[in-house]
């Protein structure tokens, strides 16, 4: 038995090591996604189009790829609002689903159903765009206000197919966005 303990102990010396340096083994990697787009509303000092070619070159100069979860109602339901998103997919970004309308599953006067129909009719605006994936982000990043919503569009996700869109880290930028465009507003 004694001369097990050694061997028990540099085992366990070594198994330590590995989960301390695992993390620093492993590649790491950001995703960077964008929720709402394309988004046809003005914002001082740059139109639709001049703030989509923006962001596009601005993820280029850094060799950024990234995916933007389209809501059609805010421009993808015209043709100069399904161009941005198009020209999304073309630069090598990810299209994916966020619903037509931007319905949130946590209201009451949101059913499940009438949810679950939001994301197929965006589905069927943005599927043959390039870049199209089969994934999906909740709306404010509810999954709905009751366990039967919850665990019913869990269901239809897998069913249809789709991949959560998940957060790890929600930062506001909607919020950062109002208070900049009022800044901007007031100082041209």
């Amino acid at each position: 038995m004694r001369g097990l303990r050694p061997l028990c102990w540099l085992r366990s010396a070594i198994t330590l090591v590995c989960i301390l340096l695992a993390p620093q083994l492993q590649a790491q990697s950001v995703a960077f996604t964008f929720d709402d787009g394309p988004i046809l509303a003005a914002t001082p000092h740059l139109g639709p189009q001049a703030r989509n070619a923006a962001m596009l070159a601005a993820l280029a100069r850094q060799q950024v790829q990234a995916a933007l979860f389209v809501t059609v109602g805010n421009g993808a339901d015209r043709p100069e609002g399904l161009a941005l998103a198009r020209a999304w997919g073309q630069a090598g970004h990810a299209l994916a689903n966020h619903t037509m309308t931007h319905p949130d599953l946590d209201s009451d006067k949101v059913t499940l159903a009438q949810y679950q129909q939001e994301v197929l009719d965006c589905d069927r605006v943005i599927a043959a765009l390039p870049g199209y994936q089969k994934w999906y982000r909740y709306t404010y990043l509810r999954e709905g206000n009751s366990k039967d919503k919850r665990d019913g569009m869990r269901a239809f996700l897998r069913q249809q197919g789709y991949r959560n869109g998940y957060v790890t880290l929600d930062t506001s930028d909607w919020r950062l966005n109002e208070k900049l465009t009022e800044v901007l507003a007031k100082n041209p």
